[in-house]
């Protein structure tokens, strides 16, 4: 036989707030089982008839297993297998004896079963071999129930039930001891979960305290099956109506007999048994009260009522038939009236183009307007761009010659003004540099015979010297020049170059010099020479 563990549960008193329910366990964890075991609490005034578990996600959500009830305050536990990885929703909704329902607080759970190697996958949850009976004994007495005979696993197996606020309970070696409040009697539930240490399972205890004295009233009454709801189009109670008309239903318990629908507008009942009705809006604004109430063959009944808003052709939307704006009336399709472009208002409106009305819809620089009154980017033609070359390359010529001439105008006055700095060669004189040979006269020869120094300090001019006056220089300088002169070897120069370099104007010189300082070339300065009397024999030594 297995053992289970000891639990001292700590007995709890009080009341339970009314009309409550409590989604109690799976809440926000991994549960690594594809069997999942949930657990919900609820206390509410009147007596709950069902418990109904919903399980799914956001997008399906729906009633998964169901558990009948007669009580107002209990527990209900439900195992839920084949239940694949991934994240789930899972809710618990208690059906009351008036047909009203109530919800907790959805929770979440995972599911996540890891593949294992074949050692792990030896390890089985626990295995719950029958199902548990309801525990029924009187008040002021014990209730003792032997677990291993519903339990098993190779493991060792704990037991923990939900605490329940009149009765406690003790586990001893897979034994469990319940012990009622004294004087207390009634009916309850709680959630027993058994673990092997890695795998948890879960189940609902049911538990019915006698009172021996009394007599059960509920079992004098003949069973009468539950009559509910399922589900209800649409689910808001007020419901804005955008639509012409609106489709509102109601379906209730398929094992449901004879049931019969009536169905009131404003209170007027409509001519309609049937699970749905169809309303069509009268576009006023107003609001609408509708109705359903369905009845069974037991005379139960199930009700609904809805507010509905009307729109209305002012309301500020567009519904019905309306399109762009809120038109009114009978929301017949209309349109958004607009008022015909007027041209030459300095606005450019629908229809208005640069042929209709050229006033308003101007097309900007480089752009013309179409045949079709777009405005088109200015092609501008191959002659017209040749054209423009020409007379940009005609212009930039005349431009160009102007500035030659300007230039060349200026050089010339800047070597005429040179030229007038020097002085005119025709009246250099020239001794003894004749621009060409002649006989000697009687004349010429009295002229050159030289004179005879009156004293010693006198010098006898010689034949092809020039005087101081004319050199530039005094007496002294002259007699040193013919003392060089006399010595060819200290000058690098033959008699005849000596004679020549001597008889070579200074101001010939310099005038050359000028010449070619002011870009002139050498057969421009000879030519010039030329021209003023010079003969070649007389201007060659100066250029040499």
């Amino acid at each position: 036989m297995k053992r289970g563990l000891v639990f001292f549960l700590i007995f709890l008193a009080g009341v339970v707030a009314a009309n409550t329910v409590d989604n109690f366990y799976p809440d926000n964890i991994v549960v690594n089982n594809h069997t999942v075991n949930f657990s919900c609490n609820f206390s509410t005034d009147i007596n709950v008839t069902k418990v109904n578990l919903y399980l799914g996600n956001a997008s399906d959500f729906s009633v998964n297993k169901s558990l009948d009830f007669n009580t107002n305050e209990s527990n209900a536990s439900f195992v839920v297998q084949g239940i694949e990885n991934g994240t789930y929703l899972w809710g618990c909704e208690a059906v009351l004896e008036n047909g009203s329902r109530i919800v907790g607080e959805n929770k979440t759970f995972e599911v996540k079963v890891e593949k294992t190697s074949s050692e792990e996958q030896a390890n089985l949850p626990p295995n719950q071999t029958k199902g548990l009976p309801e525990l029924v004994w009187n008040k002021s007495t014990s209730f003792t129930l032997n677990l291993s005979e519903y339990f098993e696993d190779e493991d060792e197996l704990e037991y923990v039930f939900y605490p329940m606020a009149r009765i406690s309970v003790e586990v001893n070696n897979d034994i469990a001891n319940f012990t009622p409040m004294k004087g207390w009697s009634g009916k309850v539930n709680t959630t027993l979960n058994i673990t092997d240490g890695e795998y948890t399972i879960n189940t609902t205890v049911f538990l019915n305290v006698k009172n021996p004295d009394a007599i059960n009233r509920s079992e004098l009454k003949k069973e009468v099956p539950r009559f509910y709801a399922e589900s209800i189009e649409p689910l808001e109670t007020t419901y804005s109506m955008l639509e012409d008309s609106l489709q509102l239903k109601i379906n209730v318990n398929e094992d449901a007999e004879n049931v019969s629908y009536k169905w009131y507008v404003n209170g007027v009942e409509q001519n309609v048994n049937s699970d749905s009705f169809s309303y069509t809006s009268q576009h006023n604004g107003e609001s609408v009260t509708i109705k359903v109430l369905a009845t069974d063959a037991y005379n139960q009944t199930v009700e609904k009522t809805w507010v509905i808003k009307e729109t209305s052709c002012f309301d500020g939307l567009l519904n019905g038939n309306e399109e762009k704006i809120d038109c009114g009336g009978s929301c017949q399709p209309c349109v958004e009236e607009k008022p015909e472009p007027e041209c030459g208002n300095g606005v450019r409106e629908s229809g208005e183009n640069c042929l209709t009305c050229p006033e308003d819809a101007t097309c900007s620089k480089g752009f013309v307007c179409s045949e079709n009154g777009n405005c088109v980017k200015e092609e501008k033609s191959f002659a017209g761009l040749v054209i423009g070359i020409i007379i940009g390359v005609i212009v930039l010529l005349m431009l160009t010659g102007f500035l030659f001439k300007l230039i060349q105008k200026k050089v010339e006055s800047k070597v005429k003004k040179e030229e007038n700095k020097i002085k005119p060669l025709t009246e250099v004189e020239k001794p003894n540099l004749q621009p060409t040979e002649t006989k000697p006269t009687q004349d010429n020869v009295n002229q050159q015979k030289p004179e005879q120094p009156t004293n010693m300090n006198q010098s006898v001019e010689q034949p092809g010297q020039l005087k101081p006056e004319q050199t530039g220089m005094n007496v002294q300088e002259q007699k040193t020049e013919q003392t060089q002169m006399k010595q060819p070897q200290q000058t690098g120069m033959n008699v005849q170059e000596q004679k020549q370099e001597s008889q070579i104007d200074p101001q010939l010189k310099e005038f050359i010099e000028k010449m070619r300082s002011l870009g002139k070339s050498d057969e421009e300065i000879k030519a010039k020479l030329k021209a003023n009397g010079w003969t070649d024999d007389e201007i060659r030594p100066a250029f040499n």
